[in-house]
Formats: C-alpha cells, structure tokens, sequence
C-alpha cells in the first residue's frame, strides 16, 4: 500500500523541476547537471535525468527519485517527503495517505496536542503570572513568547497525561513520545519550549524553571523515534529565511540564546541545545549557507565547546567567525550589560568578530 501513495506522488512531479528549486541545473548532453548539495562540490557532479526521473552524484554517489532527493536534503523520512511534495504541487494523495499513517504520527499528533495544552496554560494570566514575569524580567516579551510558542508545564503532577488519556491516546505511546513516566508528566511546573524538525513540526520540548527549585534548571525530552538531539538544531525551521537572505548562521549553545537573540535584529541563529555540535547538524546547516559565527559562553566552557565546534564546521566547508563575549558572559547577559546595539555590532563583525585562519581558540583568562 505505501508504493500506491509514493508512485502517485512520482506521477505528479517533475525531477527537473523539484531539483532545480534547491540547485541551480545547467544542460549538458542528455542530461541537467548542478553542485551536489550533499558534499562539498566545487565542479557540477551530480546528474539529473528528466527522462528517467532520477538524479545521480558522480562523487559522493547519492542517487534516487525526487522524493530520496528531498528526503536527502530536507533530512526527511521517505513518507514526510513525499508528504512535503504532495502538498508542494498539489496533488490528493488523502486516501493513500491514511493507509500510510504509522505510529510515529501518533507521537506527532501528541506532542501537538501537549503544545496546545501548554499554552493555553501560559496564557491562563492568573496561573502563568509567575512565569511571564520571570520570562520578562529577562527582556522576553509576548511577541517573543509568542513566536517560539512558549508554553507552560502546570503543577499538578499528571494533569497532561490524564487529559491525552481522555483523548484515547495509549499510556504507552505517551511513554514512548517521552511525555508521560509511571502515569506523572514529565514536564511539571516548567516553562516550555518546543523543538521543531526543520518542517516545523514538534518533535521533542524544553522546559525551564522559572522559580528557586532544588532541581535541574533545564531538562529536554529523552530521545524518541521522532527525536535525535545529535541530529537537530533548534529554530532552524524559522531561521531558514533568514539565512539564506544574509547567508550566515548564528550558531548558539542553547535555546534560550537563540531566543535572547529574538530581542535584537539578529534572527539567522540556531543552536544545538547544550550538546557539543555534531556533523550531522553542521552537514544539515550547511544546506542553507557556509558562513558560520559561533556564539558562545564567553566561560571556558564555552571556548572549550567553541574549538571542538570549529572544527566540526571546517571539516564541513564552513568559513567560521567567532563573537567573543567579554566578562565571561552569555549572549542574554551581554545584551543586558552592554545593550542591543553592542550586541549587534559584536555579532555583524564591527568589534571582535573575526575570521579564524585556522587559529585555535584558548581560554582567555
């Protein structure tokens, strides 16, 4: 049944045109030919036949149909992109459709639907006072909570999972998405933040704590089937246009950098969410630009991260520059000492930023 909904999908499209939205293609012979966007191609090595419907890298020999071409280069599953190009050219695929839903749908489905609990909690004004009142202590105003969607965990220890239980949905799925544990939530009492693949659609959380608590101050959802922190960056689903308009990517330690950066005019920023970068991110940045600024904590944890990150990004065709925070601070806190404006010209390259040459960065006691 899953071929009935991808041939139906291949009937509809056309290679040329499906390729030719993301590399530009020059005839030659019988064939189109353009850089591979799936190494780094200084020559035009990949082949796209319209009359086959395939296209071929001669270098790294990634090859398929239209639909493994956006799978590749979206980094989607096989359903998801031809989904994705199902709604791109129109074409009903409703019926096929159905007969394809699989159980990572009902994850997607419930971590919607726990979105949408989330935040109609935090604009519950009575209950969510405490926590808008941290987020705006710390510059970040409903614009920005609305634009990351930022939500808010309730107190009550299963209030989430009784209420998807009602729903009809299966304990064990809410388990396995990484939101319910032994009938208790797992996000309790915590502003939260969902983390979106790079179509938008949740796939995991962060959550914060925004009072005094003897307990972690971050946690993320655990690894689910729909999930690899090692293979995501948060709010490249939103920072995608701005990237390709100023072609650089401001690279983060974590979300709420990213979300610190929503304060300024600086809105091509990423981040790999407290984990060491991966060359599974720094190959799926690279979609979309090779210039690269590194944002760090100005700490020697963060310079620490910072070298082992440069060379990830060069080993991926990257230029790299570097914004160094003095006074051993995060970005938030050096928006909020020196203001936006500093902010800005340290990240635009008007002070300290600098292209690296190679250089290794130590710890700047």
């Amino acid at each position: 049944m899953a071929d009935t909904l991808f041939d139906k999908v291949l009937k509809n499209v056309d290679i040329v045109d499906v390729v030719s939205k993301y590399v530009k293609l020059e005839p030659k012979g019988a064939n189109l030919f353009g850089l591979c966007p799936f190494h780094n191609d200084n020559h035009p090595s990949m082949s796209v036949s319209k009359e086959k419907g395939i296209f071929y890298c001669f270098t790294c020999h990634t090859g398929g149909n239209a639909i493994k071409f956006i799978e590749k280069y979206k980094n989607l599953s096989s359903l998801d992109a031809a989904l994705f190009l199902a709604k791109e050219y129109s074409i009903d695929i409703s019926n096929e459709y159905q007969k394809n839903r699989n159980k990572n749908d009902v994850f997607y489905d419930i971590l919607k639907e726990s979105q949408d609990f989330f935040r109609i909690i935090m604009n519950n004004e009575s209950y969510s006072a405490k926590a808008r009142e941290y987020l705006y202590s710390r510059g970040i105003n409903d614009s920005i909570i609305n634009e990351f969607s930022i939500g808010l965990a309730p107190k009550d220890k299963n209030a989430l999972t009784l209420m998807m239980l009602e729903k009809g949905y299966l304990e064990s799925n809410l388990v396995e998405a990484g939101m319910s544990s032994n009938g208790l939530d797992i996000f309790k009492d915590r502003i939260t933040i969902p983390i979106k693949d790079e179509q938008g659609k949740i796939i995991a959380f962060g959550a914060r704590i925004y009072e005094k608590q003897d307990t972690a101050k971050y946690i993320n959802s655990k690894e689910t089937p729909i999930f690899s922190k090692s293979n995501v960056l948060f709010n490249l689903n939103n920072a995608i246009k701005y990237i390709k308009e100023k072609n650089r990517a401001i690279l983060y330690e974590g979300y709420m950098d990213v979300i610190a950066s929503y304060k300024t005019s600086i809105k091509e920023a990423v981040a790999s969410m407290g984990t060491a970068l991966t060359n599974e991110q720094a190959k799926l940045l690279h979609k979309y630009t090779s210039n690269c600024i590194l944002a760090y904590d100005g700490d020697e944890a963060g310079f620490n991260a910072m070298n082992s990150a440069i060379n990830i990004l060069e080993k991926n065709g990257f230029i790299v520059k570097i914004a160094l925070f003095n006074d051993k601070l995060d970005p938030d806190e050096y928006i909020t000492k020196y203001g936006i404006q500093a902010f800005e010209d340290l990240i635009n390259n008007k002070t300290v930023s600098k292209i690296l040459n190679n250089l290794k960065l130590k710890f700047l006691k």
